[in-house]
């Protein structure tokens, strides 16, 4: 008997699109305006901070090319800043359109965030299976 074709990359992309919307939803909803203006500096220091965190534990003890893991903190790199710039527009937006547009905008966010970490995980997957 024939096994099933799973559907895991149409699955994968789901879930991610859904968690990445209801963070966004979640950070649109109980965003409430502190008064003070955006920091894009400290959202990319941040940023760099938490990417070079994270490349460094995932790399370790593993013995990878240093192009590699320098791609691969870029790419982590690049993830973050989107998240916390966009966390720091809200600020922005918030002021010239208001908490509706500020929802729609952060879920937005986070759909876009779920759909790149998901086509990562996607293209991981694809590899691991050759």
């Amino acid at each position: 008997m024939k096994k099933p074709v799973q559907k895991n990359g149409i699955r994968t992309y789901l879930i991610y699109l859904l968690v990445g919307a209801a963070l966004g939803l979640y950070y649109g909803l109980f965003y409430k305006h502190p008064g003070t203006p955006p920091a894009y500096l400290m959202a990319v220091v941040l940023a760099l901070a938490a990417a070079g965190i994270t490349t460094a534990v995932q790399y370790w003890k593993n013995k990878s090319p240093f192009r590699v893991i320098l791609k691969d903190f870029f790419r982590v790199f690049v993830i973050f800043a989107i998240f916390l710039v966009g966390l720091e527009l809200r600020k922005v937006i918030f002021e010239e359109w208001g908490k509706t547009i500020v929802t729609i905008y952060t879920t937005t966010l986070g759909l876009v965030l779920g759909l790149i970490v998901a086509y990562q995980r996607h293209s991981i997957e694809k590899i691991g299976k050759r």
